[in-house]
């Protein structure tokens, strides 16, 4: 990889089964291939040892889904309009967030909160800002090190109060 003309030398190697002097990049994608990780190491680091690298980052997102049924079956005669009768109540829905982080030589580790709404009144929908901080507070002490975020579109992640909360934190 050739980023600039005297990149430091303790930053390069040479790879011996390529033959290429310098830097190498490593790239972790998700199932549908969107950008995950990507790493810059010397020439000389094995695909094998560069992978384990990519994979020390914590990984982290957030999904919500109804707790209504997805279908459900009825009839009516000719000429009238049919009733669907659905179990359960409306507006039921259950929220996770999560960080799943692999470090080498220790355990794997997954730091999650769940938010069930039931539909009362000033009671969250789903994760705001809040949320997300306190469960970044609680990854940041148990892994000990620093977290780097790359934002979805969520309106949570890009709002004046998440940016004023994270340039609180250290």
């Amino acid at each position: 990889m050739k980023t600039f003309t005297n990149p430091p030398t303790a930053t390069q190697g040479t790879d011996a089964t390529k033959k290429i002097v310098g830097r190498k990049r490593s790239v972790v994608t998700d199932t549908l291939g969107f950008l995950l990780v990507v790493i810059v190491v010397a020439a000389s680091v094995t695909e094998n040892r560069a992978g384990i690298q990519a994979l020390d980052q914590p990984f982290a997102d957030e999904s919500g889904m109804t707790l209504r049924p997805a279908w459900a079956r009825t009839w009516a005669r000719r000429g009238t309009t049919p009733i669907v009768k659905v179990a359960g109540r409306g507006g039921r829905k259950l929220s996770f967030a999560g960080i799943v982080a692999y470090r080498t030589g220790q355990r794997p580790r997954i730091i999650y909160r769940a938010m069930v709404h039931r539909g009362r009144k000033g009671e969250p929908k789903g994760f705001g800002e809040d949320h997300f901080a306190d469960l970044f507070d609680t990854a940041h002490q148990q892994l000990r090190g620093p977290i780097v975020l790359l934002w979805d579109g969520l309106p949570a992640h890009k709002s004046a109060k998440m940016r004023a909360l994270i340039a609180a934190r250290p």
